[in-house]
């Protein structure tokens, strides 16, 4: 029997193996074709009745999730995305437009925000072990006393997402980042050595000082916040287009090379940064980010579109009025010898004006865009229902 075997064990060495490639063959492609991946379900139908994948939705939330300015809530030369010069913070927060769309859509966002809330009530700012009054606390007092104001104000609050409550946490947000861990550290250790008597905190280099432990706009607001303005922004870019505003691929790119130049020569010093080059750098983040090239075009063309549809409201013929009516009230008292406001305190004047009256342009075109998204259900947080790990 051994012989047998022995004799021909080549052809049954060769039927084995093609047994085995069969079965690989058909069960894998059975399994493939059978199952429905999370990636390919349906996130949204965007304004215009296009279906938004789940990919390409997560893919544009991680890509707006960070930008070049939180680098220094980061450790080392890697972690935020320094090809996003800030959209979130910069066109929604600062202008006040995403707490109005957060709002709009607080069923989405209630959940992550009231976790965060509970957490945030509990939190204790840092303070010196054997000196309390060399604080963070007191440091907020000194440099930012909104931060304190707005921190106490939050943590007074039941519901995450009344509009003081979603204010406050913007505000801190924000403020926060005009006095990193780093600054806030470097103080504190000034403080120490101003009194002699005062060991340092040997535990200091270790502590996390950012407030609440917070580092992404995902700390902060939670993963649907940013799901829920990169729908916006898909939207809003359908609507540029329809209005005739146009971005090219060409121009996308060009946009983003600038953000990567902006960011490597901050960066081309950092003895771990491992590259040589902007086209080296540019490649690896894209890698970090898992996406390539074409896909991070596409990300940002459709943020461009929003921008020019958004700024061009802020450059509305109202804000040009008021310049002319400052110019002639200016003039007019001239001719009158009245003693007019000095022209740098007028141009300061009419420039924050003009601020405002931009962003009140810009929220009116974003209550117009919701009450059109909202028509055609094109905002949705229904795939939510199919977690990514209870799909196979």
């Amino acid at each position: 029997m051994l012989d047998f075997f022995r004799t021909y064990q080549r052809y049954f060495f060769f039927v084995i193996t093609i047994i085995i490639v069969i079965s690989f063959s058909f069960f894998g492609t059975y399994s493939s074709m059978s199952s429905n991946p999370w990636n390919d379900q349906i996130a949204f139908t965007a304004i215009d009745g296009k279906k938004i994948s789940r990919t390409d939705l997560d893919e544009m939330a991680f890509f707006l999730a960070t930008d070049n300015a939180d680098k220094q809530f980061f450790g080392g030369a890697w972690g935020p995305n320094f090809l996003n010069d800030g959209v979130i913070r910069n066109d929604f927060l600062a202008t006040g437009m995403g707490e109005q769309i957060a709002l709009a859509y607080a069923n989405g966002l209630q959940s992550d925000l009231d976790k965060r809330l509970g957490k945030e009530k509990k939190y204790i700012p840092y303070s010196h072990p054997q000196a309390p009054f060399i604080s963070v606390e007191n440091i907020w007092k000194s440099f930012a006393p909104q931060i304190q104001e707005h921190f106490s104000s939050l943590r007074k609050e039941e519901n995450a997402l009344t509009p003081q409550a979603l204010h406050n946490r913007v505000q801190l947000f924000l403020q926060a980042r005009q006095i990193p861990p780093s600054l806030l550290q470097a103080i504190l250790r000034h403080q120490e050595k101003q009194q002699q008597w005062i060991k340092p905190d040997i535990h200091l280099n270790q502590t996390d000082l950012s407030l609440f432990g917070y580092h992404s706009l995902e700390d902060w607001f939670g993963p649907q916040f940013t799901r829920l303005i990169s729908q916006f922004i898909i939207n809003a870019a359908v609507l540029a287009e329809e209005q005739g505003y146009e971005v090219s691929k060409e121009e996308a790119l060009a946009d983003l090379l600038r953000n990567a130049q902006t960011s490597y020569k901050q960066n081309s010093k950092n003895p771990h940064l491992g590259v040589t080059s902007l086209g080296e750098y540019v490649e690896e983040q894209l890698r970090r980010l898992h996406m390539d090239q074409t896909r991070a075009i596409q990300i940002w063309r459709n943020v461009l579109l929003f921008r020019r549809y958004f700024y061009d409201a802020a450059a509305t013929p109202v804000v040009d009025s008021l310049l002319s009516k400052k110019l002639l009230s200016f003039s007019q008292a001239k001719e009158e010898n009245e003693a007019p406001a000095p022209s740098s305190k007028l141009a300061e004047q009419m420039r924050k004006e003009q601020t405002i009256l931009g962003n009140e342009a810009q929220r009116a075109t974003m209550h117009a865009v919701l009450q059109q998204i909202k028509e055609k259900n094109a905002i949705s947080f229904a795939y939510l229902e199919l977690p990514k790990e209870d799909t196979p």
